[in-house]
């Protein structure tokens, strides 16, 4: 995730928007003047935010943890206006983060963040800020991109923007959630939670092909076909214990309930030579 938005922090993508650079020595910079200081005004902020490796560049909570309205105020306040274009990415980036987490009913109020609050009518405001400034926002990045001045190439202008395949991502990210969420509240939904919309099972699964998979960050055919036969494994015979069953509560019925300690029949020796 944090690939396709910023690069891989190594300056091989270099986003510009509006005569402002958008690059990963910013989100270095917040991280080393705080370990200077001594003092932490962005306390979830540490080194494996900015010190990527082919793990936790996938990894979604560092992702949002640092495109965050709490980093997009801090690059506002403390630092120099050459940076405020970061800023401007982190805080639409936070807000389209929280409308797509809205889990619960309550926890908007608690923390004050009407962007996490459930979808209850047609004409949320929420719905005409996605279109009209989130996906606008990339609109005009785009502009200014095409209008800069100098002898740039396609290759170069296109590295100043994000991917193709992740505006294209937003794009229908957007455009899914408005239309999905307003066909529920169109025919009985009293309210939508938009983290219900997920893809939690296929994360998980991959997710344990990565840790079946430990340091193998480049698996063969074999090596994938033989950690997904471990898993089918695992999904047929695991126990269900306590209140652990979490996401996986409609898997219950393949679990073992009782465990029978009856030896096997020992295989009869008729045959051997």
């Amino acid at each position: 995730m944090l690939l396709s938005l910023l690069g891989d922090g190594k300056g091989t993508r270099s986003l510009w928007n509006n005569g402002k650079q958008i690059i990963w020595d910013h989100f270095v910079k917040i991280v080393q003047d705080e370990i200077k200081c001594g003092l932490k005004i962005a306390p979830r902020l540490s080194q494996e935010h900015v010190q990527l490796t082919p793990f936790s560049c996938m990894n979604v909570r560092l992702a949002v943890q640092l495109l965050s309205g709490t980093v997009s105020k801090i690059l506002k306040e403390y630092y120099p206006e050459s940076m405020h274009a970061t800023s401007e990415l982190c805080g639409n980036m936070g807000r389209f983060f929280d409308i797509l987490n809205s889990r619960n009913r309550k926890e908007g109020v608690f923390k004050r963040n009407v962007f996490l609050l459930p979808f209850q009518t047609e004409t949320d405001e929420r719905f005409d800020w996605l279109e009209s400034h989130f996906l606008q926002y990339f609109e005009q990045w785009k502009h200014s991109i095409a209008s800069r001045e100098g002898d740039f190439s396609k290759e170069d202008r296109d590295r100043m923007f994000l991917s193709a395949q992740t505006y294209e991502g937003l794009k229908i990210t957007v455009y899914s959630v408005i239309e999905a969420t307003k066909f529920l509240l169109q025919n009985g939904m009293q309210y939508v939670l938009t983290e219900k919309f997920n893809q939690d099972c296929l994360e998980e699964h991959f997710g344990r092909q990565r840790s079946l998979g430990r340091r193998s960050d480049n698996p063969s055919l074999y090596q994938f076909g033989y950690n997904e036969n471990t898993l089918r494994m695992q999904r047929s015979v695991v126990c269900s214990t306590g209140n652990t069953e979490g996401a996986n509560k409609y898997k219950r019925k393949h679990s073992w309930y009782t465990v029978d300690n009856t030896p096997l029949k020992q295989k009869s020796n008729k045959n051997c030579v």
